[in-house]
């Protein structure tokens, strides 16, 4: 991983807390291992050879009021797009976000609004995560 990166990936997780999306958020995919050797205090080290990070958002109904993630990112460099339908951030060359979450009771794979994000995002059933 190059330096950039792993400086544009803090500066973004220091972005989500400032405007409190942290707290409902887990980073999920290859960068999750990048969190592994500080938080368990091992020798492992991630090969990390992607720029695409992926945020699970626990729940779209959560919480009430807006957080503006979309300017936020947009002040720290960032492009959004839609591509498909589903919101995404780039970073230079050097990262790309998305956001998932799961499908609610017996809903079907797809897309959904994260009205307080005010983006959307791609939803997957726990069958697809057992799956892939």
């Amino acid at each position: 991983m190059r330096k950039e990166q792993e400086e544009a990936f803090w500066q973004t997780i220091k972005a989500f807390d400032e405007i409190g999306l942290l707290r409902h958020v887990m980073i999920i995919g290859s960068w999750a291992e990048y969190l592994f050797p500080p938080l368990l205090k091992t020798d492992f080290m991630p090969n990390l050879r992607t720029r695409d990070v992926d945020f699970f958002y626990r729940n779209v109904n959560i919480p009430k009021e807006k957080i503006n993630v979309v300017q936020k990112l947009k002040n720290i460099g960032y492009i959004y797009d839609e591509v498909d339908g589903i919101s995404r951030f780039y970073k230079e060359d050097l990262l790309e976000l998305e956001f998932l979450t799961r499908v609610l009771g017996a809903g079907t794979d797809g897309k959904v609004n994260i009205k307080p994000l005010g983006i959307t995002c791609h939803k997957y059933s726990f069958r697809f995560c057992q799956r892939n």
